[in-house]
């Protein structure tokens, strides 16, 4: 869900200056982070493992965008993910996949991201 839409009061009248580079990617903008150490972002931190140089998280309000204050309810920004595939018999690799995503190791992967697992459906 985009910033805007999550804090609504605070992003209602944001103008953006005439050297402000927007991308829709998430290489794209990792490229920018990397190329201009004083950029600022608001990006999927399980994007940030891609960076090559060092990224400040930032807190909001004073909370810090963790693990913890993410599924406590504290920290409110965040973004949900899905897994799309054909309709009809999901085939062996995905259902293997999607198992894997759901093992212990799986969500540990995914929490090391700053990616929270669900059950969703299957």
């Amino acid at each position: 869900m985009p910033i805007r839409r999550q804090l609504p009061n605070r992003f209602k009248d944001l103008v953006y200056a005439d050297s402000v580079k927007i991308v829709h990617l998430d290489p794209h903008l990792i490229d920018l982070l990397d190329r201009y150490p004083t950029s600022f972002s608001i990006v999927n931190r399980s994007a940030l493992g891609a960076c090559k140089t060092k990224v400040v998280l930032l807190a909001l309000d004073g909370i810090e965008p963790s693990y913890g204050n993410l599924v406590s309810g504290r920290y409110p920004l965040s973004m949900e993910f899905g897994l799309v595939y054909r309709t009809g018999e999901m085939s062996a690799a995905g259902t293997a996949f999607v198992e894997f995503i759901h093992s212990p190791e799986g969500v540990g992967i995914l929490r090391s991201h700053g990616v929270q697992a669900t059950g969703g459906d299957k």
